[in-house]
């Protein structure tokens, strides 16, 4: 078989992340395309009219992660969406939370998304454990439908953060006001600037008295999806990626269902975005001792901090635009390049190649 791969990051200086992969069968000349959150404007405006984008995955519904998926959709009507899955306490939280970053694009999608229980044509639906089997599956096989091979895959899980368990209190506290998560967003569509101010109000007001002691104001990032993309099978060439979203990869126990979710290809990881824009709060030291020889995506305001000033094969510019190039022929690799800003920092050709980052590690200087 022979494909040609795509995968580019942009990366402006405080986030707004957005990934953009594409895989092209050469023997059907068939083209998949997905993004994973698509949070700058910029980028997106790049590729709404150059490609049809197959698949939109969110990592959770922060303004800087999805601000550009209602106009994605609408531009792509064949584009499925994938979300992680909202319980009514959890989209009450979020919309307390992010209601006032969102323009009425923005606003209209997620109220899509949070009245939707069950998966549907056009969406589905990210879960905890043995329930996201289901929706794993079916993006393998839309994949395989439309490329005509199971050569690749997109294999998202889904981070639940334990501290929501503190945060029902607050939930449960508006909808007693409210009733229903329903009912906030039909009051919100009616008038949603009077509206959004009461109920902001009434959340701001829930978290100093049940958090009076303690120095929290706002609610965290209760939820986010983390990914893989990249060959369905283990292979001796680093050309998969993780996506990690906001992911807090500093609580232990999730870091190890991280490792195991994703053990299968770990071969197989090139790239990694560190979780939460690169936050120390989220990191987890012990993810680059599991993916020692990776490149690693950090923003610019990150750079300095302690936990990443001294490490290598961190891609740190003003502005990140991370693109990769693979070219599978005959089932062998015979290109491979990977470039920032233009700039090519990876190239191979069959079996001999050049790379910086390999020199660095053999010698310790560029």
């Amino acid at each position: 078989m022979n494909y040609i791969v795509r995968q580019a990051q942009f990366q402006a200086i405080r986030g707004n992340n957005c990934h953009y992969g594409q895989i092209r069968n050469l023997n059907t000349n068939k083209t998949f395309s997905w993004v994973y959150d698509c949070g700058h404007k910029d980028f997106i405006d790049k590729i709404k009219n150059n490609d049809k984008i197959n698949l939109i995955v969110l990592s959770h519904f922060d303004k800087d992660h999805i601000d550009g998926a209602y106009e994605l959709m609408q531009k792509n009507p064949q584009a499925r969406c994938v979300a992680p899955y909202i319980d009514e306490q959890l989209g009450v939280l979020l919309l307390c939370k992010n209601i006032d970053s969102y323009d009425d694009n923005g606003f209209e999608f997620i109220s899509e998304l949070l009245l939707r229980n069950n998966d549907s044509e056009r969406f589905m639906f990210i879960r905890e454990g043995e329930e996201n089997r289901n929706t794993t599956g079916r993006i393998a096989e839309y994949i395989k439908n439309v490329i005509g091979s199971d050569f690749w895959i997109l294999l998202p899980i889904y981070y639940y953060n334990p501290s929501f368990q503190q945060f029902k209190i607050i939930a449960d506290g508006i909808l007693k006001e409210f009733k229903s998560l329903k009912e906030i967003l039909e009051k919100l569509k009616k008038d949603r600037k009077n509206f959004q101010k009461k109920l902001i109000e009434k959340y701001k007001n829930l978290i100093q008295k049940t958090f009076a002691n303690k120095s929290i104001a706002v609610t965290p990032n209760l939820l986010s999806v983390c990914m893989y993309s990249g060959p369905s099978k283990p292979c001796k060439h680093k050309i998969g990626w993780l996506h990690t979203g906001d992911t807090n990869l500093s609580n232990q126990k999730w870091f190890d269902k991280f490792k195991s979710a994703f053990s299968k290809y770990k071969s197989n990881v090139g790239i990694i975005s560190l979780p939460h824009h690169g936050a120390a709060s989220s990191h987890n030291p012990k993810l680059f001792d599991e993916y020692p020889y990776t490149l690693y995506i950090l923003p610019y305001h990150r750079v300095k901090q302690a936990d990443f000033s001294e490490l290598p094969f961190i891609f740190s510019n003003r502005y990140h635009n991370i693109c990769e190039y693979i070219r599978i022929k005959n089932g062998k690799f015979f290109c491979h390049s990977i470039s920032l800003n233009n700039m090519c920092y990876f190239l191979r050709f069959g079996e001999s190649h050049f790379c910086p980052f390999c020199y660095y590690i053999a010698n310790k200087k560029w």
